[in-house]
């Protein structure tokens, strides 16, 4: 995470490498200001607008961090100090969120959500609409010029969802496994699909992606896990971080446990008598190898769009594919960002 990564480097005495971001962030900016001209009274202008400001204010932060910590030592800079600095950029980022809230939700576009309640989490819902929705909100870009603009932001975006082929389309029938806040589910739901949203944390559900299945239609909760066999699971939570939440890698940090039922792809598929799965997104913290093991009745026969996330064990990218072509070799597998996308090209 963003705020997390910079106290790490700062707790670590790499300013060398806060110096790099704050090259990046520059290169960012000039870029998307030219870029941004080009819109000016579209949507697009106001969301390349905002992003900008956010960048503006974080370089803003990491010359003020750079001026204050390149001369001294290691072992002086204070953990009060670094708190200071943490409530500094969660700041910001409350800042850049606010400027899309309207009666406290977040409004993107035709996209509703809900409100973060905790500064913690003020970090990780801006994260989420970078990775989900950007794509959607810069649609007005050309696709080249849209994949050119995510690759400046490396030291923030997971990167999207959506790459070449690998697209959202009206009718739709989406998995979205490991939905969290329900970005992209709402995402889906703009684009006239309906989403299976898959989220086994109550604190999650009840508190986030509830309201986001409210104010988005045709998103349908499911507090199952998705795995390659049907049973009971334990799930480790990070209290600190519910995007953490994994019943495969588990975090270092002390956990809370969920005990939870989890469910294959091909066996929900088959009790909801479901048509076809047309789209599957997962990013379910490195049980993405067991989801898509469960899903090899649903890749052969109905050879959906995958969208998944391949960073979290170190053997993802290679397992991942071997998984996906052994359940159905007619797979096209492309990797940008720290996501694969698999897809059958139509005929």
């Amino acid at each position: 995470m963003f705020v997390s990564d910079i106290l790490t480097l700062l707790s670590n005495r790499m300013i060398k490498d806060l110096n790099d971001n704050i090259r990046d962030i520059e290169k960012s900016i000039e870029i998307i200001s030219k870029v941004k001209t080009q819109y000016k009274g579209k949507v697009t202008y106001f969301w390349l607008g905002w992003y900008t400001d956010f960048l503006s204010n974080i370089h803003e932060c990491y010359l003020e961090v750079i001026k204050t910590h390149e001369s001294v030592q290691e072992q002086d800079i204070p953990k009060e100090h670094l708190r200071e600095l943490y409530k500094r950029f969660i700041l910001v980022i409350g800042d850049t969120l606010s400027k899309i809230t309207k009666n406290e939700k977040l409004v993107l576009n035709d996209v509703i959500l809900p409100q973060p309640t905790k500064d913690y989490e003020k970090e990780l819902f801006l994260h989420f609409i970078i990775d989900s929705l950007f794509t959607y909100l810069l649609r007005e870009l050309d696709e080249i010029d849209l994949i050119d603009l995510l690759d400046l932001y490396p030291f923030y975006s997971e990167g999207a969802y959506e790459y070449k082929d690998v697209r959202l389309e009206a009718g739709d029938i989406v998995i979205d496994a490991g939905a969290s806040i329900g970005e992209f589910s709402a995402l889906a739901s703009t684009r006239g699909c309906i989403s299976y949203a898959f989220e086994p944390i109550p604190q999650v559900v009840d508190t986030y992606l509830s309201k986001t299945a409210k104010w988005n239609p045709n998103i349908h909760i499911n507090r199952f896990a998705l795995s390659d066999k049907c049973g009971d699971v334990v799930i480790e939570c990070d209290p600190e971080n519910f995007v953490i939440s994994t019943y495969v890698n588990a975090p270092e940090r002390n956990t809370s446990k969920v005990h939870c039922q989890s469910v294959t792809i091909d066996k929900f598929t088959e009790n909801e008598s479901l048509p076809r799965i047309d789209f599957i997104k997962a990013d379910i913290e490195g049980a993405e190898r067991h989801l898509i093991s469960g899903a090899r009745e649903v890749l052969m026969k109905y050879a959906p769009k995958i969208s998944i996330c391949k960073y979290h064990l170190p053997d993802d990218p290679i397992v991942l594919r071997n998984l996906i072509l052994d359940a159905n070799p007619n797979y096209i597998i492309e990797e940008r960002w720290m996501k694969m996308f698999a897809y059958i090209p139509k005929i």
